[in-house]
């Protein structure tokens, strides 16, 4: 068992995922280990993710490119298993310039497979949401969902088809033309612009074929050569399409096995898999919560917004729903996804409180039957969460930004900590009190 973050920075291949419904912090881990690696990959998703850093004063939000770009001479690889719209990318390298000296395709890999997101994922996206009525699955309407589809349905374009912008035009235009049956037919909708938008694809091609690579031939002779790789997950795997709170979900795997399909690679021997998790729960959009929070107390945990780092999301803005950390869940997508250790963020935000519960168990429709783990993620409503008493008490007058050794910490904070280590079986190696890059408790 790995001890403490010495122990992971001797691994070649270090996986970090985030085990709850995403915003857990992911954005500052990678960061943080990406000083110790060569490349740090993303495996899935697309600009529906936002990872947040703070240097400084500044405030960095990436929804694409790697967490890892923020520190020099690493490479960043945008895989396989993503799905990328050119003018976001083109937006998030603009606004990089300003913190980043080096941007180069030397730098900035992406995959030659990775499919493209047009305005015809887009509008097929708020189309589908809109039809739900309310029922809506709460996605941030990137088309994220929709680019997934048509990979599955092989009728998406992936990014080899720009190394022709002539090539990327016509094939665009094709695709627009056929959205847009489907969008009068099915949904009432106008059509798209077929002409503007092949021209704008054919610009983006010019300059996006540059960093476009087989990544995961590169990937490979990077681990033949004994260079250390970071796989950097987006969301979180109780979003996860096959083993999350479906239909409330994400349309890519955000578990383990999405690192190794979504990067092109095999399991790694010398590897260290990371779970993040938030010291309480937060979700964005439509979905169960068994231990969501309101009123007054919600109110506070999450902040009013003014804060760079209260709990409204990255992308969209929306406030998040909060509530208590639930160790049931946390526990099963530990196992589910072999989890090696935690890092846990925003143990600040926890003097926000007076008490803090913490879920131990689930009782399934008010029996007394505890200890049960969900069938069916999505029937989750049907369970109740189970608080044992006493509550940890918290010093509101304790700022712990500040930080950095364990055995300073207050009683409460080491209680919190020690519980969540001995429910589910995993030590924790990090744990963040501040939103700075440097606002860490490491063992």
């Amino acid at each position: 068992m790995y001890k403490n973050l010495k122990d992971i920075l001797k691994q070649q291949f270090v996986i970090v995922l985030g085990l709850q419904w995403g915003d857990e912090g992911k954005g500052k881990i990678v960061d943080l280990l990406s000083a110790y690696v060569d490349v740090v990959a993303r495996f899935q998703g697309g600009a529906n993710a936002g990872h947040t850093i703070k240097i400084g004063n500044d405030i960095i939000k990436l929804h694409l490119i790697p967490s890892g770009i923020m520190r020099p001479n690493i490479t960043c690889v945008l895989g396989n298993g993503m799905v990328i719209n050119p003018p976001k990318f083109f937006t998030e390298m603009k606004m990089l310039k300003k913190y980043v000296k080096n941007l180069s395709p030397e730098r900035i890999l992406i995959s030659h497979a990775a499919h493209l997101i047009t305005p015809a994922e887009i509008a097929l996206d708020n189309a589908k949401e809109t039809a739900r009525g309310k029922k809506k699955i709460g996605t941030t309407g990137q088309g994220i969902g929709p680019a997934y589809v048509e990979k599955s349905n092989r009728t998406g374009l992936r990014m080899e088809i720009m190394f022709d912008h002539d090539q990327a035009a016509d094939l665009v235009a094709e695709h627009i033309q056929a959205t847009n049956k489907i969008l009068k037919a099915v949904y009432g909708l106008s059509p798209l612009p077929v002409k503007e938008t092949a021209k704008q694809f054919k610009n983006y091609a010019k300059n996006l074929k540059l960093y476009i690579k087989n990544t995961s031939d590169y990937l490979l002779d990077v681990l033949k050569d004994g260079r250390k790789v970071l796989a950097e997950g987006a969301q979180g795997a109780l979003l996860d399409v096959d083993h999350g709170t479906y239909p409330y979900v994400t349309s890519s795997n955000t578990t383990i096995g999405g690192v190794f399909t979504g990067l092109g690679i095999p399991p790694q021997k010398n590897s260290v898999t990371i779970g993040v998790v938030k010291s309480f729960c937060t979700r964005v959009g439509a979905g169960p919560f068994p231990t969501k929070i309101t009123g007054e107390l919600a109110e506070k945990l999450r902040g009013s917004g003014k804060n760079q780092d209260d709990e409204y999301g990255t992308t969209t803005g929306r406030p998040r729903d909060v509530g208590y950390l639930d160790l049931v869940l946390l526990k099963r997508v530990i196992e589910q996804n072999g989890v090696d250790v935690l890092a846990v963020t925003k143990f600040d935000f926890l003097t926000r409180l007076k008490e803090i519960k913490i879920c131990t168990d689930h009782r399934f429709n008010f029996l007394q039957d505890e200890g049960l783990i969900p069938f069916n993620m999505a029937n989750l409503d049907e369970y109740t969460p189970v608080y044992p008493y006493p509550y940890i008490t918290i010093d509101q007058n304790t700022n712990i930004n500040g930080l950095r050794k364990f055995s300073d910490a207050p009683t409460w904070l080491k209680k919190y900590w020690e519980l969540i280590e001995g429910q589910v079986g995993k030590p924790i190696i990090i744990g963040s009190v501040g939103p700075e890059r440097g606002q860490n408790i490491k063992i």
